[in-house]
């Protein structure tokens, strides 16, 4: 075992950081560079490119810290923990936001809804992704939460149409429109019409973010 370790020469060490840096500078000149000159824009590669960075990543994330096991064990794995420790919600940030990259589960300009927020995502990052909602306001989802929400992707071609809704609730018609104001699943600055057909029943007409939402209006105003 001993003799494993001494394997592991420090400039090896060094090696595997220079080829580190020497990897993202191949990667950064082949997305700058080589890609504009690409004709066929939905090439194999170009389709494919994310993954194949994540994969080369792993595969020297991996064999760099074997070679610093070799070099010295207790240290490495007492850097590690204290490493994993002390930024664990980063980390599981960044580990989510690897996974939905390397599966495409999300695309810039799609527009999808959690069970908190919902909009238009304008940026998919390893730790966090942006999105922006109807109001125009950028909202920042941390990866693991957008990983663990409940998550729903909407059709534009369903977006901004008129819907009548039916509902039952106690509260008067004015205090119906009042909430219907504050709804996140109607779109702002579209017109709300609130009518009574019968007692505690009423039918709102009015513009959604998407249809997919019917539901979830029905239940945002039935649950008071």
């Amino acid at each position: 075992m001993n003799d494993y370790i001494s394997d592991v020469k420090l400039y090896q060490v060094f090696l595997y950081i220079g080829f580190g840096f020497l990897l993202f500078f191949i990667f950064k000149i082949i997305k700058n560079y080589i890609f504009p000159l690409l004709t066929n824009k939905e090439s194999l590669i170009k389709k494919n490119w994310l993954r194949i960075q994540i994969i080369s990543w792993l595969i020297f994330s991996t064999t760099f810290f074997v070679t610093l096991l070799r070099l010295n064990t207790y240290t490495t794995l007492t850097f590690l923990a204290i490493i994993l420790g002390l930024g664990w919600n980063y980390w599981r940030n960044i580990f989510s936001g690897i996974i939905i990259k390397f599966n495409n589960e999300l695309t810039v300009g799609e527009s999808i809804a959690t069970n908190e927020v919902l909009g238009t995502l304008i940026k998919i990052g390893f730790a966090d992704t942006q999105l922006k909602n109807n109001n125009g306001e950028v909202i920042s989802i941390p990866n693991f939460q957008l990983k663990n929400s409940i998550l729903k992707k909407t059709d534009k071609s369903n977006r901004n149409r008129s819907e009548p809704i039916k509902i039952h609730s106690k509260l008067s018609r004015q205090e119906i429109y009042k909430r219907a104001l504050d709804c996140p699943y109607i779109s702002g600055n579209k017109k709300i019409e609130v009518k009574e057909v019968e007692n505690n029943e009423y039918i709102i007409k009015t513009t959604l973010i998407d249809r997919f939402f019917k539901d979830d209006v029905k239940v945002y105003f039935e649950k008071v």
